[in-house]
């Protein structure tokens, strides 16, 4: 399995709501967090990271992969 981070423009309970009810259809789901104050979606699974980011930018919010930090020297 993987894990997949999404940074998703979440302002309110709604829309972190709409953002769940999205994800939690992707196959191969196991688990998904949502960190609304960071804007930090976690989707651990057997999961496609292309299908994950199409289902959350399907919800009308801007979504991205979440930025790995820059590799060390």
């Amino acid at each position: 399995s993987q894990t997949v981070v999404l940074k998703v423009k979440i302002h309110c309970l709604g829309c972190e709501k709409k953002v769940k009810k999205s994800l939690s259809k992707v196959k191969g789901l196991m688990s998904l967090d949502v960190n609304r104050s960071e804007g930090k979606v976690t989707v651990k699974g057997f999961v496609d990271p292309k299908e994950v980011l199409k289902r959350a930018k399907k919800t009308g919010k801007q979504a991205d992969f979440w930025p790995s930090p820059p590799p060390p020297p």
